[in-house]
């Protein structure tokens, strides 16, 4: 519901069917149509003055009334014809002189201090309507649940909308790179608008049995506008091809953005960081690990953003 619309839920019909705000309410004109002249303006399906008339193929209806799929189109001088018709406003027993035309209602609405007015955090659940002079002190004393509110709307919304991604790497000619020793690089790619590479290493001096796997931040066509440190959470898993369910995995977060490795990348990348010590290569061999003389190695990346961490 859009701000504007949000202001003038007390002079519209509520069309129950659609749930939606349909046609203006009879009871904002100042007298009362003729029948023919009822008829003429009003929505076939939420019977409201028509806002927004809009043509379909069996009369007229307001435009938040069209039905999913339907088509119409803006009959442009009826719409005048319901902006001239005088108006006044729906709180006038209530104290608010203001009369005019139903095209300048809108700009009433948005000073009147008696119309209710919906709470502006409506978006984030609160459903109180109140005058603007309470709503000020409503604000106040409520602040703290709207906030919780926004938290949970905004946890929501990363939930569905989160900047995830990864790689999915087959490693082939494995036993021959074990024995040999050396690093292997994965192609590049993007999580997001960030740029990663991945380094699978089979020799260290302080551990030749195991093999490793390292991430890169690499130098991306997008940093310049990035947010960095790169914050998030990290899972490699060598996937055990006979029993996904014992595959090797490592996970490990950066949600404090001190490891030098993702700050911005300057000549190329940072360096690497992750686990030297992922899989022996006594496990790596076993034929459920390497079977076809190759593995599989995921990497799945999760960005954290900074307002995120924020709401933590």
């Amino acid at each position: 519901m859009s701000e504007t619309i949000g202001k003038i839920v007390n002079f519209c019909i509520r069309n129950q069917k659609l749930g939606c705000l349909g046609g203006y309410n009879p009871s904002l004109l100042t007298q009362e149509l003729s029948l023919i002249e009822s008829e003429m303006l009003s929505c076939t399906e939420c019977e409201g003055i028509l806002r927004d008339p809009q043509h379909v193929d069996n009369g007229y209806r307001c435009k938040e009334c069209m039905m999913d799929g339907e088509k119409g189109k803006l009959d442009e001088t009826k719409s005048r014809l319901i902006g001239k018709l005088s108006a006044k406003c729906p709180f006038k027993e209530d104290g608010c002189e203001w009369e005019g035309t139903v095209a300048t209602f809108l700009q009433h609405s948005e000073t009147c201090n008696i119309i209710g007015i919906p709470c502006p955090y409506y978006s984030y659940g609160c459903n109180i309507v109140k005058t603007r002079k309470e709503m000020e002190k409503h604000e106040e004393q409520f602040l703290l649940i709207h906030l919780k509110m926004m938290k949970t709307r905004i946890d929501k919304i990363e939930r569905e909308v989160r900047i995830t991604g990864g790689i999915e790497w087959e490693i082939r000619g494995i036993k021959e790179l074990v024995y040999r020793g050396g690093i292997q690089w994965s192609s590049c790619f993007y999580v997001g608008l960030y740029k990663f590479q991945i380094s699978f290493q089979y020799e260290y001096e302080n551990d030749p049995n195991y093999v490793g796997a390292l991430i890169y931040l690499c130098n991306g066509d997008f940093d310049e506008g990035l947010e960095w440190p790169f914050c998030g959470k990290f899972t490699m898993e060598i996937v055990n091809k006979t029993d996904p369910s014992k595959s090797i995995t490592y996970k490990f977060g950066t949600e404090n953005g001190k490891i030098d490795a993702f700050l911005r990348p300057s000549n190329g990348d940072n360096g690497g960081f992750g686990c030297t010590d992922l899989a022996s290569y006594e496990d790596l061999l076993l034929k459920s690990f390497s079977k076809d003389n190759s593995i599989i190695l995921k990497v799945f990346i999760e960005h954290t953003p900074k307002w995120k961490r924020n709401y933590s």
